[in-house]
């Protein structure tokens, strides 16, 4: 199934999963969420996790470049970081591609792995004096 989730429970530790090949209005709504996530106006880092992506559209990539144009300010004001979890190599182009027409302002890493990049984020969190919350347990049954 393909889906893009978006886990704001530990924020301002943001989790965002791509996977598979999303529809255009899934796409949409992913922005308009991330733009809800803006209008905290409270510091965070944003992992994005696209180790089960695929390709986005070219009318995906240039609504997410204008998107980024459009928020260049916000984002710059509020993100403390942005960490990338990428396995495939034309995952990795087409952020590379979407970077290069719309730089992320501010720091940002692209990595293998998910702990990796949780940890990067919650350092940069870290480092700009923003607290997180306590993990929630997680119950087995």
């Amino acid at each position: 199934m393909a889906v893009i989730e978006i886990d704001d429970s530990r924020y301002p530790l943001v989790r965002v999963t791509f996977e598979g090949h999303v529809a255009d209005h899934v796409f949409d709504r992913y922005l308009e969420t991330m733009s809800r996530v803006l209008q905290r106006r409270m510091k965070n880092a944003i992992v994005f996790d696209a180790r089960l992506a695929r390709s986005p559209t070219a009318m995906q990539r240039s609504k997410q470049v204008a998107w980024l144009k459009a928020n260049r300010e916000t984002i710059q004001t509020y993100s403390c970081g942005s960490a990338f979890v990428v396995a495939s190599t034309v995952i990795r182009g087409v952020l590379t591609a979407i970077l290069w027409v719309a730089p992320i302002p501010g720091a940002h890493v692209v990595v293998a792995t998910l702990p990796e990049a949780e940890a990067w984020a919650i350092a940069r969190l870290t480092a700009e004096g923003v607290a997180l919350p306590p993990a929630k347990p997680v119950i087995r049954a």
